[in-house]
């Protein structure tokens, strides 16, 4: 009788194994059930179970920095118990590896999957997931290279910084607030003036005298405007297709409300005019 009840726990883990088997090859292996898991000096032990339901051990908060058992490449899931409690798994403090630090289960639809490293003895996080009404990643304002507050931000956007390092809030150009900036002064040197990195509106001086012609601009980027007009007291001709401007013809100015307005294209490297006006 010994002998047939050997006999039939043979056949029955035989047969456990093969639907072991059978899961694994069709990808339909499960994490087992679930169970609760109470905390005790931050520590909780696991197996054979996958999914645990993690309490504090007094009060509605507590730490877990110590995850006993395990075997190399297993995978558990841990959630809180309820959403008036508060567990952080603890990084680094015993053998709970986690990438960002900290992480607070303060919610029952937020679920952390961690798998153990047995080279290193560590559970490290495999993956985590939130609720909508409790974000696990938190706000914008939670990124370490974004501004602090939102207060007095009010339809601004988001935009990288000019030292290329972090975000911050700018102003939207649109078409209602469109400045081309200060006045910047150029002076003529043999029919050329560079435009600088910055500015757009330029007020262009005779080299010598007060008359002389303009056929290059040095400077700019694909898609870049300019407006000009002529230093108070000169007459500036933009002369067409000497340089590299191209124009529907030369246009003099000799009043500072005089103005012509360039956009440079890279494709044929030209300052090409978009509209002159002389306004005197």
């Amino acid at each position: 009788m010994i002998l047939d009840e050997i006999t039939r726990d043979i056949v029955n883990l035989q047969a456990e194994i093969n639907r072991l088997r059978s899961q694994l090859s069709t990808g339909l292996m499960q994490m087992g059930g679930e169970t609760l898991a109470v905390i005790a000096s931050d520590a909780i032990s696991v197996r054979p179970y996958a999914f645990y339901i993690v309490e504090p051990e007094t009060g509605t908060t507590d730490d877990l920095s110590t995850i006993n058992g395990g075997l190399s490449g297993k995978m558990i899931g841990l959630r809180v118990d309820d959403n008036a409690n508060t567990v952080t798994l603890k990084d680094g403090v015993n053998n709970i590896s986690l990438p960002d630090g900290d992480i607070d289960l303060d919610h029952i639809a937020k679920l952390v999957l961690l798998v153990y490293d047995g080279d290193q003895s560590l559970w490290i996080l495999a993956g985590n997931g939130s609720s909508p009404s409790a974000p696990f990643a938190g706000t914008f304002l939670a990124l370490t290279d974004a501004p602090a507050s939102y207060v007095g931000q009010a339809n601004k956007v988001v935009s990288v910084n000019a030292g290329e390092a972090a975000l911050e809030f700018t102003t939207p150009t649109t078409i209602d607030n469109i400045n081309f900036g200060a006045l910047n002064a150029l002076t003529i040197a043999s029919g050329e003036v560079t435009v600088p990195a910055s500015g757009s509106f330029f007020s262009i001086a005779a080299e010598s005298g007060t008359a002389d012609d303009l056929d290059t601009i040095n400077g700019g980027s694909d898609g870049d405007m300019i407006v000009l007009r002529p230093d108070s007291g000169d007459t500036i001709t933009v002369t067409d297709n000497v340089g590299n401007l191209q124009l529907s013809g030369n246009f003099a100015m000799d009043d500072p409300a005089d103005k012509i307005t360039l956009i440079y294209d890279d494709a044929i490297s030209k300052w090409c005019e978009i509209t002159s006006s002389g306004n005197a």
